[in-house]
């Protein structure tokens, strides 16, 4: 089973999947709603499709969760991406915001996939 990570970035949840290979891959929707990309303007919610139709497969991948406080809809799927993918998403954005987590990401990321335990992060199974 996979493991789960929250990731702090200036008040916004950020989570992270750990996959089979130990590489940490980023909830797409999370990073959407952290620097307002491809955001509905009716919903105002993420729309992961528009802001990842640029990511080969290889850099993106759906993601089943498990719900289980939900009877009804015992799963989510959603969508991660790699920390490749996730670097072309953010640099398809001209956005402050994009730019100022890119570089959060670059610094912070070493930490993050060397060890589940760091410090900025809780972690969930």
């Amino acid at each position: 089973m996979s493991s789960v990570t929250i990731m702090e970035y200036e008040g916004h949840q950020i989570r992270l999947v750990e996959r089979e290979a130990g590489d940490m891959w980023f909830v797409a929707a999370d990073v959407c709603r952290c620097v307002c990309l491809a955001i509905n303007s009716r919903t105002g919610k993420p729309n992961v499709t528009v802001a990842t139709r640029e990511l080969t497969d290889s850099q993106k991948e759906k993601f089943r969760v498990d719900t289980p406080e939900n009877p009804k809809n015992p799963w989510i799927d959603m969508m991660i991406v790699s920390e490749n993918g996730l670097m072309q998403m953010l640099s398809l954005s001209d956005t402050i915001k994009a730019q100022q987590f890119k570089q959060f990401v670059e610094q912070e990321y070493p930490k993050i996939n060397a060890s589940t335990a760091y410090a900025g992060a809780s972690t969930a199974e």
